[in-house]
Parts: C-alpha cells; sequence; structure tokens
C-alpha cells in the first residue's frame, strides 16, 4: 500500500470541500431538527423505531392506502351537482364506504404531514445540491400535486366545503375574464348549477390523473437509488394500519351540508392540510396570496441551483487494480457505478466505471473494494491510511493504551471532536488517549484499513456513525456493520481484531450519550415489546393530532352578512367605422371589409349599481377579445347587510356616456342570503333573489 508522506495539505482541502456542504445555517437547522428527533427517541427507548427516519416510505405507504381506498370510492360515486353529495351520503350509511372514506381523507392528511416532514429533513441534511437535484426537485413537485389532488377531493363532495373552494377557484378565475367568466356564471345560481356531470367528471378525472403522473414523479425521485425502499418497516405498516382503521371508525369523515348558492356558507369543518388557504383567500385578493405562493413553490423547486456549492470531486477507479468483482457497483447507493466489458486486455471480464453524473461522493465505494481500487478522488484511500500512520505515529512509546476513533461528517458537524477533546482533556496521565479520525461516512473505512491500525499500535478502534436507519449516505453503516460481523466481504484480517473494535451507532446530536459510548459506559439495548408498545402509541397520537386538523370549524361569513353577486356576459353595441361607398368597400381586403359591416370592436361597458342611493359599484369593464368584439364579463362581489333594500343598476353599453336604468327594485335582504345580478338572456338584465 502506498502512503504519502505529506497527507496534512490534502487531506486539510478535502475536509474544507467536505465542510461547505455543511453550511453553518442548515447545522444550526439540523440541531433544531434533530432535538425532536432525539426527543421521540427517548419517548420509544429506541432508536430504531422512530418514525421520522422512515418519513419517506412512511408517506409513499400511505400513498398506496389512498389508492386503494379512492379506486372503491370512485367505483359508487356518482356525477352531477346534486348525484355527486347523494352518493357520499350513501357511501356514509354503509359501514365499509364509511371506513373506506375515513382512511382515505386521514391517510391523504398524513401523507401531506409526513411529505413535508420527509422534505425538511432532506433541506436540513443537505441533500438537494449537486448530483441529488433531480430526487429534491421531484420531491417538491410531488408535495405540490399531492395538495392539488387532496384539494379536489374535497371538492368533489360537492358540500358546503367544496362550495367554499369552488368560490376561492371562481375567485381566481376572475383575474382571466375571458375564461373566468363563463365558468363563474356556471355557479351563479342553483338553477345554472344543477347537474353539470361534465364538470364532476373533469374533477374526478383531475383526481385519478394526477395519482398516476405522481407514480411517474415517485420512480424519477428514487431512479438515481440502489434497491429503494418502497414500504417501511412491517411493525409500522401494521400499526398505521390499524390506526386509521380504528380512526376511521371511532371519527367518521365529516361531510358539510349541501350545496345552496343563493346562502352564504355557514360554519364548516375546514382540512388545514388542504385548505388553509380558505381563511386568507375568501376575504383578501386571491391573485396576491397564489401569486405569493406560486414564487415560493418555485423558489423552492430551484433551490439547488440558487443556492450552489463546490462540486466534491466524484469516485474514481484505478483500473489497473480492479478485478471486476461487481462489489463496489452492488454497494453504491445511488447507481453511480457500473460494470462494462473490460477494455485494457486484462484477463478480468469487467472493470467498474463511475458516473460523475450520479456520483454523490459518499465514498461508500471505497469501502466495498478488497483490492483498493475505487475511491474518492479527494480523500483515496491511500490517503486515509496515511492519516491512521499519522494518528498512530508515538503509539509504541506510550505508556498508556490509544485508541482510534473514526467518525462520519456528520458527527463532526455536530461536535465528535469536541466530545473526544474534553474526553482527552479529562483523563489523567497514564489513561488511554482518543485520536479522531473524520470520513466523508463511516461506509468508506476498509476493513483492512481497521486492522492496520489495530496491527500498527491502536488498542481500539471505535467506529462512530448515525444510526442504522438513518444512514447519510443512506447504506454506507449497514454495509460496515455487516463487514465487521464477518457476514460479507471485505472481512478483517484476522478475526482476533473484531474483539477490539466497537460501533456507536447514535443521532449526531447526542454528545452525551457519545461521550459514555466512547468511554464504554452506554449500552444500547435491543427492541423489546416495550419499545414496540410505546412506538405504537406515538405513531396514534401523531395520526390523532393530524385527525384534529382536518375538521376544524370555520365561519368565511358572518351571520349578519348577506351578499350581492354581480355576474354578467354582456354583448354591447358595436363602434361603427366611418361609412365607406359601396366601391371603397370593394376595395379593401376581407377581413377590413368584416370590420366595416361589423364595426370595430364593441363598446365597454359601464356599470353602476346603487343600493338605497348609496354607489357601491363604478366600474367600466372592456369588451374581450384581441379586437374587443367579444361579450364583457363582469364578477363582482359585494358586502351589504340584511335588511329592505332599494337596488338600482345602470349600465352605459352604447358609448354614449349615457347611463340607462336595467333594474329597479326593492327586496327585504334576509342574513346569510346571496343576492344575484346576472343576465339571462345576456342581453337582458335579472335580480335574482
Amino acid at each position: 500500500m502506498i502512503i504519502r508522506t505529506s497527507p496534512e495539505p490534502r487531506l486539510a482541502r478535502a475536509d474544507e470541500n467536505r465542510r461547505r456542504l455543511a453550511r453553518p445555517a442548515l447545522i444550526w437547522l439540523e440541531k433544531v431538527w434533530l432535538a425532536v428527533e432525539s426527543g421521540v427517541n427517548r419517548l420509544i427507548g429506541t432508536e430504531r423505531l422512530n418514525p421520522f427516519y422512515h418519513t419517506g416510505v412512511i408517506s409513499v405507504y400511505l400513498f398506496g392506502l389512498i389508492i386503494l381506498s379512492g379506486l372503491y370510492l370512485t367505483i359508487f360515486y356518482r356525477y352531477g351537482s346534486e348525484a355527486s353529495y347523494e352518493s357520499v351520503k350513501r357511501l356514509d350509511a354503509q359501514l365499509v364506504g364509511r371506513i373506506m372514506r375515513g382512511v382515505h381523507r386521514y391517510a391523504s392528511d398524513a401523507a401531506v404531514l409526513f411529505i413535508v416532514l420527509h422534505t425538511l429533513r432532506e433541506f436540513f441534511k443537505g441533500h438537494f445540491w449537486g448530483n441529488r437535484w433531480l430526487a429534491w426537485v421531484s420531491g417538491v413537485i410531488l408535495l405540490g400535486l399531492t395538495w392539488v389532488t387532496g384539494t379536489t377531493g374535497y371538492w368533489l363532495v360537492w358540500d358546503q366545503r367544496g362550495q367554499l373552494i369552488n368560490d376561492g377557484f371562481t375567485d381566481i378565475m376572475r383575474a382571466v375574464p375571458s375564461l373566468g367568466g363563463p365558468y363563474a356564471l356556471t355557479f351563479l345560481t342553483n338553477e345554472r348549477a344543477r347537474g353539470l356531470p361534465l364538470f364532476f367528471v373533469i374533477l374526478i378525472f383531475i383526481h385519478v390523473f394526477i395519482p398516476l403522473v405522481m407514480v411517474g414523479l415517485f420512480w424519477l425521485h428514487v431512479v438515481r437509488l440502489s434497491r429503494a425502499k418502497v414500504f417501511p418497516p412491517r411493525f409500522q405498516m401494521i400499526s398505521i394500519g390499524l390506526i386509521l382503521l380504528g380512526l376511521a371508525l371511532a371519527l367518521p369523515a365529516s361531510i358539510a351540508g349541501p350545496v345552496d348558492l343563493s346562502r352564504l356558507p355557514p360554519a364548516v369543518g375546514l382540512d388545514y392540510y388542504y385548505l388553509s388557504y380558505l381563511p386568507t383567500t375568501i376575504r383578501f385578493a386571491p391573485i396576491v396570496f397564489w401569486s405569493i405562493s406560486l414564487i415560493a413553490f418555485t423558489l423552492l423547486t430551484v433551490l439547488p441551483w440558487l443556492l450552489p456549492v463546490k462540486k466534491i470531486a466524484p469516485a474514481e477507479v484505478t483500473l489497473a487494480k480492479c478485478t471486476g468483482c461487481t462489489f463496489c457497483a452492488h454497494d453504491c447507493p445511488y447507481t453511480a457505478i457500473t460494470m462494462i466489458s473490460r477494455t485494457d486486455g486484462e484477463p478480468y471480464k469487467q472493470q467498474a466505471v463511475v458516473d460523475p453524473n450520479l456520483c454523490v461522493s459518499c465514498g461508500v465505494c471505497g469501502g466495498a473494494c478488497p483490492w483498493d481500487a475505487v475511491g474518492l478522488e479527494d480523500w483515496p484511500n491511500d490517503l486515509v491510511w496515511a492519516e491512521i500512520v499519522e494518528r498512530l505515529r508515538g503509539a509504541a512509546d506510550l505508556d498508556h493504551g490509544l485508541t482510534l476513533v473514526f467518525a462520519c461528517q456528520r458527527h463532526l458537524n455536530h461536535g465528535a471532536r469536541r466530545v473526544v477533546d474534553k474526553i482527552n482533556q479529562a483523563r489523567g496521565v497514564g489513561e488511554d488517549e482518543l485520536r479522531c479520525i473524520s470520513l466523508p461516512c463511516v461506509g468508506m473505512l476498509i476493513p483492512t484499513h481497521i486492522s492496520g491500525a489495530l496491527d500498527t499500535g491502536a488498542g481500539e478502534v471505535i467506529i462512530v456513525g448515525c444510526p442504522l436507519e438513518d444512514c447519510d449516505a443512506r447504506e454506507g453503516n449497514t454495509w460496515l456493520a455487516a463487514e465487521l460481523a464477518r457476514q460479507r466481504p471485505p472481512f478483517l484480517r484476522k478475526r482476533e481484531h473484531a474483539e477490539r473494535v466497537r460501533t456507536v451507532w447514535l443521532p449526531p446530536n447526542e454528545r452525551a450519550r457519545l461521550g459514555q459510548a466512547l468511554l464504554n459506559r452506554l449500552q444500547l439495548s435491543g427492541v423489546t415489546y416495550f419499545h414496540l408498545a410505546r412506538a405504537a402509541i406515538l405513531l396514534l397520537a401523531v395520526f390523532f393530532l393530524t385527525t384534529l386538523a382536518t375538521d376544524i370549524p370555520f365561519q368565511a361569513y358572518s351571520p349578519d352578512e348577506a351578499l350581492l353577486q354581480v355576474g354578467l356576459r354582456h354583448s354591447t353595441q358595436f363602434v361603427q367605422p366611418q361609412t365607406l361607398s359601396p366601391d371603397e368597400l370593394a376595395k379593401l381586403p376581407p377581413h377590413l371589409q368584416l370590420e366595416q359591416i361589423q364595426g370595430a370592436g364593441r363598446f365597454p361597458l359601464r356599470l353602476v349599481i346603487k343600493v338605497d342611493d348609496q354607489t357601491l359599484l363604478d366600474q367600466v369593464y372592456q369588451a374581450q377579445g384581441v379586437r374587443h368584439d367579444g361579450a364583457a364579463f363582469v364578477l363582482e362581489k359585494i358586502e351589504i347587510t340584511p335588511g329592505a333594500h332599494t337596488f338600482l343598476i345602470q349600465v352605459d353599453d352604447g358609448g354614449e356616456n349615457q347611463l340607462r336604468t336595467v333594474i329597479q327594485e326593492t327586496v327585504e335582504v334576509e342574513p346569510g342570503q346571496v343576492i344575484v345580478v346576472g343576465s339571462d338572456p345576456v342581453t337582458e338584465f335579472e335580480l335574482v333573489k
């Protein structure tokens, strides 16, 4: 093995590059997050059952439950403004239907929670830079589509909650009158909205089609992962399934009253996982809220390019040492290594090739190779061995023992080296000394290096890494643990060396426990039934609290409030150009001849609404179309007080700057009533009470 005489400059440069990936702000945020996870570990009593370590696969499992329950509900769903509501009511009257609705809703809400938790964990760990950009971008889009499909699910029920969703969507559509106008006029009164099977067909198509798109996005999300996990541990699968079943029976999914467009919706239960936007948009300009939300979503999506970092050198293969054993290709957590036919004429059939566009520079491939043929370009195996030799320099001359500690970069970011220094400072003369070596991931450690360290003077080797379920490189600590247990190659050279090697798999923020483990005063027990019971109770608490946020009372409108809703599609008069003689008209192109005959567009519509001689609206609306030759759309909502009111509606649609009265009527307005100013047919005005 080649030993570099001066490893410090390259080691310092490599360590500096690694630390640039872990920005101080993210390290601080992860400290806060890890404190929460450690609290969960203490509640359960072990790291092995912490659901935070499985947020991604729990989300996938919930998504599967959503699809299965949704297929059942779709079979019994009927299309139409009245048929949709009644079909859901019939499902609630049946035990199986009630269970399926409950599982469908509560799994949908929990999916949002766990996707958000998964996104936050990956963000704090810095798993969005470099070659991880595809997983990050697809994950953010998956979160957005989850919200869209969940919102359309509430819409499909077509109860008073769906009425609020529809009102919010109509307010958004008002920004584009040519599209929003016809849509809004459809839901102006109960008579116009009756039936509408096509609307519900489109809604359910969106509700079903988006999950199909999400399946493709999930494939993109994990396509760069080797042995991507799809399901959480069996215990969590069983627990979550039973919890959802129990919640569906104990707390059936609610349904509000039927839609009545002539009345303002009363207080309804709001699911704040999907409908938290309604309290904001129902009273304020929705276009502002959604514009800000779209900008925030876009920034979150392009985050890998907004916060660029210096690219870490990928792994490299020393072809002269490669035997084509496939160990590195198998162990690579990110499918960055493939085996191809030999190109150098050596008798081996294959050679390893690293794809730099897939490599995340975790170093696990180096720990898998018994021949030292692959490793990180900026942190090669011979450089690691050189540092081991440097750390063990003078060990034979010491009167006390020397312990070599290998710690992953994540533990170093959260203070592992300070723990080692404090232990050394607290120890007296003649006591064992700890010397620490940092690695990107302990999975890159070759067992021959451990044996060499023990032969060179180390009395003991301690390997410090993340919990087995939460390795920063996915599988690095799992592979190393199996190698040290001689369950897979490469093996320790001597069996007796295994007695002098200890592994410490702890969360990187638990420095007190790390200190106890380094002093051999911490005993990590296995999973017991007591731990399983506490983990199940914790999951039950999480899902129960999630359920409470799905039916929070919300009243969009005051009981003492009424609404004047204006929905008009009015064709104003054409603007007539200067009259031409037949000979002059014949000389013009066909489109100009048509303009001369039909007019050069339409006049804008001026609408004035007065209630009890008080002007509530005086607005001009342009005719739609590029040439302003279409109808003018008016979509307005005006709050009014209950009581007797005289409504006066005047228009100017001929460009004469003269208002003509189209409606003058006194109406007794009840609390919660919606008074509609509409046009039916398009040239006639009416006041719908």
